[in-house]
């Protein structure tokens, strides 16, 4: 991977210095956190540093021919090898990955189709099921094989990826999509959608031995638009099929549901002050030992963005799903300078003692200048009767401060 980089750093940008068809890009971005988030009140907090480093080019030799290749280095300060001069000196630079690399062929037989093949970015919708995760210092990428067509009023991707491969670990894990999206009326639009999973390791015991881990659909439709002043969506998505827990477990059936609307009014125009109500409801299994599993599954989702900045959920509220009901407050306080507050209540949707707590999150988001930008946030989260039964009563902080350099 070093020799590739090397190449890549070398190659590059001579490459972009000539005057046809090369593009050089990339993105440093460093946060810093400051984590207390022990219910318990025992543990220290936790203050660490994240990096992540993006060297891209885009490369079109004609006109319906494009290959794009990303160079990805995501890491920690303090994080390198404490034998080699206390980490000074260690240049093994073990985080260093290819973040995406495909090819791209356009107009394909003189088709309005377009092929995209290689390592590569999937965002679907407002990536409530399927996402890049860009907060994440890694990021998310697929091993997929894709096929887009784009009209006036609609597009559809469908898409192939492998999660594990056959070849290493003797078992497939595959994942396939179908999303459209349909152009209604001006400002107006509605995705529908289908994903399916199928695992294909066998289970190694238990009454259903021999069968598939897991083959999962998760069909939906997300509406959405805007008004006037006025802004809207809403979701419907179910989840069915059969898994199995473990390599032993009996398989159930999954009978599974996702519901969630917006509604959002612009204020202050001028100023871009929104104010927004959200309730979303992922199902919960209230009977985890009968043959029915009910949990939504949030699939390759951006939870990041939906659920509460301080990332509890909905792992936290495990089967019992996660009812949350949130409001949020933004604006633009300058030309450069944007506020937002976001107050969420959390419950489980199966169960009894649901309530998980009530989290509030303000973020602050300054840019610089066009190539550079500035995010600092804090959060609290004070826990539910039910949290506090399982993890502790503390309440609970955390902030952070983050800068991007994009060119």
């Amino acid at each position: 991977m070093k020799r590739l980089l090397l190449a890549f750093l070398l190659i590059a940008p001579a490459a972009a210095a000539q005057t046809s068809p090369f593009t050089l890009g990339g993105q440093i971005r460093h946060r810093s956190e400051y984590s207390a988030k022990d219910f318990s009140g025992q543990a220290d907090p936790l203050l660490f540093h994240l990096l992540r480093t993006r060297l891209d080019v885009s490369v079109q030799p004609l006109p319906d021919v494009r290959a794009f290749v990303q160079v990805q280095d995501a890491r920690f300060f303090g994080g390198e090898n404490p034998q080699q001069a206390r980490g000074t000196l260690d240049g093994d630079a073990d985080q260093i990955d290819l973040h995406q690399a495909y090819l791209a062929v356009s107009d394909l037989f003189g088709s309005p189709l377009t092929l995209r093949l290689g390592r590569q970015e999937l965002a679907y919708g407002n990536e409530r099921l399927v996402g890049a995760l860009g907060w994440s210092n890694i990021g998310r990428a697929f091993d997929a094989a894709l096929v887009r067509v784009e009209q006036e009023r609609f597009s559809a991707d469908f898409f192939a990826a492998q999660l594990v491969s056959q070849a290493v670990h003797g078992d497939a894990d595959n994942f396939y999509g179908l999303y459209t999206s349909w152009l209604l009326a001006p400002g107006h639009r509605a995705d529908v959608f289908g994903f399916f999973e199928r695992n294909n390791a066998e289970l190694t015991g238990g009454p259903d031995a021999g069968a598939r881990r897991l083959a999962r659909a998760t069909p939906g439709v997300y509406a959405y638009g805007t008004a006037g002043r006025l802004d809207y969506g809403a979701e419907v998505i179910g989840q069915f099929g059969n898994l199995a827990l473990s390599d032993d477990a009996p398989r159930q059936r999954v009978r599974a549901h996702l519901v969630s609307g917006t509604a959002g009014y612009t204020v202050v125009p001028e100023k871009a002050v929104r104010l927004a109500l959200t309730y979303t409801r992922l199902s919960g299994d209230s009977d985890p030992a009968d043959d029915t599993f009910e949990a939504f599954n949030t699939l390759y989702a951006t939870n990041h963005k939906f659920y509460g900045f301080m990332d509890y959920f909905p792992a936290l509220s495990g089967a019992g799903g996660l009812q949350d009901a949130f409001v949020s407050l933004g604006g633009a306080v300058s030309p450069r300078l944007r506020l937002a507050l976001d107050v969420h209540h959390f419950a489980t949707a199966a169960g009894t003692a649901r309530t998980l707590g009530q989290e509030a999150d303000v973020t602050a988001t300054f840019r610089y200048n066009s190539a550079l930008g500035l995010v600092l946030g804090a959060s609290a989260f004070r826990p539910g009767e039910r949290l506090e039964a399982s993890v502790g009563d503390d309440t609970t902080f955390w902030a952070y401060v983050q800068t991007t350099l994009t060119f």
